[in-house]
């Protein structure tokens, strides 16, 4: 993803600055890999645009999800969500994820979300 991680460890609402001078707030979710204890609640705090969420299984980080703002709204209907307050995030679980997986590079192309895989 790249860019300049906050001087501060503790900056109120974002962690680092993109290549295009964009504020991402990062995350974790861990859970295991057959039945998710946990889901994410994806929410935006102001000055924000992109949410980048590490997902963790067996203790492993599987890979990094970024959910971008202006598109929030577009990948929950595109997920058939249901919850209220889709254009300010989403309520992410492992049917999410997994779905997310399956057609990463097409909500790529549609700007949906990024994937980004860990070797």
């Amino acid at each position: 993803m790249g860019g300049q991680l906050a001087e501060n460890q503790v900056q109120a609402g974002w962690d680092l600055i993109d290549e295009n001078n964009r504020k991402v707030q990062v995350k974790y979710l861990a859970n295991t890999r057959e039945i998710w204890a946990n889901g994410h609640d994806v929410k935006f705090p102001n000055g924000v645009d992109l949410f980048a969420l590490v997902v963790f299984e067996q203790h492993a980080p599987q890979s990094v999800l970024v959910f971008n703002r202006a598109h929030i709204g577009l990948l929950c209907r595109r997920l058939n969500k249901r919850h209220g307050n889709q254009d300010s995030g989403i309520q992410f679980t492992q049917a999410n994820y997994r779905a997310v997986l399956k057609d990463a590079e097409n909500m790529e192309q549609q700007h949906l979300i990024s994937v980004f895989g860990i070797d």
